[in-house]
């Protein structure tokens, strides 16, 4: 196809892969594929993402099923909670590091694949029995991704026939399903059970936020702050390494909060119903989200073995100095992974974002001080105008 090379330009895999999913590709193009992610920078089929998009529907479809009929007498809020044990990116993360699909990835971003090596680290030091609602470092997105991917792939391969793509995946997945994903493990998501909590108590729906913050760390990447409010009043704040871990953690200190907190809770109560009746909202407050003084990141720093070169990264909007790091490619693929093409391009498109922030950011200044002079200008013409009509013009 235009714009990609040949087959015989990867060397790719096949057999080791076809080895761990038990299954042999008819149109091995789709396997790499589902290996691909848009960074590469000598591709020869598309990015995996529309094959990751397909998966993630059919296994949320197949697992559901799968837990519709194995519990029959289970209530529905029992199903959900199965539900959420098993389908989401953290669980999918997991697969990838146990069935050791990640070393086959084709990508072309250094951080990416630190970000990956440190996550395995993390997963094999806690071992097979870390929940997937406990862990303090949450898969990058890129692993959860990768397994959707896969699986869409054996679905395409097998011309959308669903008991094929679920008799492969079934398989790889029942040992973790079985100690992660039922009845007597499955845990009400924290959130929820922190907004049941308080709503129980008497409180809206809407008298809990959540604000969020994007942060770099020198040499972990990005990180996001939550912040949980009742009302305008702060009551936790947790960091992690992504947005939803983040939320799940502060929700989890916001019911240990709820423990310690008896009378401010009466007070924020009294406030709530008081705002209510009144038909006033009380939004959460606007101070800056940062990461608590005594904050480090939950794992070790990955040891490089090329110097640091430094990139200039646009996050939330606003610029950032990070440390980007070139490592040679852990996971013994073909291509290094170094400042390729892609990464380049993704860089550059960057370094135009900057600009244009910049130039936005001089303009909002100057427009400010327009604004701030013309109201001077007003109010000098008022008093002006003012002073005319009472006669006190001075000579």
């Amino acid at each position: 196809r235009d714009g990609f090379g040949s087959m015989e330009e990867v060397d790719f895999p096949f057999e080791a892969v076809e080895s761990i999913l038990k299954y042999r590709f008819r149109n091995r193009a789709l396997l790499i594929e589902a290996f691909t992610h848009q960074t590469f920078g000598q591709p020869v089929t598309p990015s995996y993402q529309r094959l990751e998009f397909l998966g993630d529907a059919i296994l949320d479809w197949v697992i559901t099923r799968m837990f519709y009929n194995s519990y029959p007498d289970l209530a529905p809020g029992a199903l959900t909670d199965l539900r959420q044990a098993a389908v989401n990116n953290e669980s999918y993360s997991r697969m990838s590091v146990k069935l050791k699909l990640y070393p086959y990835l084709l990508h072309g971003l250094p951080i990416m694949a630190r970000e990956i090596e440190e996550y395995v680290g993390y997963i094999e030091s806690a071992g097979d029995g870390l929940h997937p609602t406990e862990t303090k470092h949450e898969g990058p997105k890129v692993l959860g991704d990768l397994f959707e991917a896969v699986a869409g792939a054996v679905f395409v391969d097998a011309e959308g026939h669903l008991p094929t793509m679920w008799n492969v995946f079934k398989p790889l997945m029942s040992d973790f399903l079985e100690v992660h994903a039922n009845p007597d493990v499955a845990q009400k998501s924290p959130i929820r059970k922190f907004h049941e909590h308080f709503q129980k108590m008497g409180f809206a729906v809407n008298d809990v936020h959540y604000r969020f913050a994007m942060w770099m760390h020198h040499t972990h990447g990005a990180f996001f702050v939550c912040r949980v409010y009742v009302l305008d009043f702060a009551i936790a704040t947790e960091v992690a390494n992504s947005k939803t871990l983040a939320k799940r953690l502060v929700s989890i200190a916001g019911l240990k909060w709820i423990e310690d907190n008896a009378a401010k809770i009466e007070e924020l109560l009294h406030r709530s119903l008081g705002a209510r009746k009144e038909g006033v909202v009380i939004d959460a407050g606007d101070d800056e989200i940062v990461p608590p003084l005594d904050w480090k990141p939950s794992v070790k720093q990955t040891q490089v073995k090329e110097p640091v070169q430094k990139a200039l990264i646009v996050m939330n909007g606003f610029p950032s100095n990070a440390m980007m790091t070139p490592v040679m490619n852990p996971f013994g693929m073909a291509q290094p992974m170094t400042m390729n093409n892609a990464f380049q391009q993704i860089n550059a498109i960057q370094q135009y974002q900057l600009q244009q922030l910049q130039q936005l950011y001089q303009q909002t200044q100057q427009t400010q001080q327009l604004q701030q002079l013309q109201q001077r200008l007003d109010v000098e013409t008022q008093q002006s105008g003012s002073a005319m009509e009472t006669g006190e013009v001075d000579e």
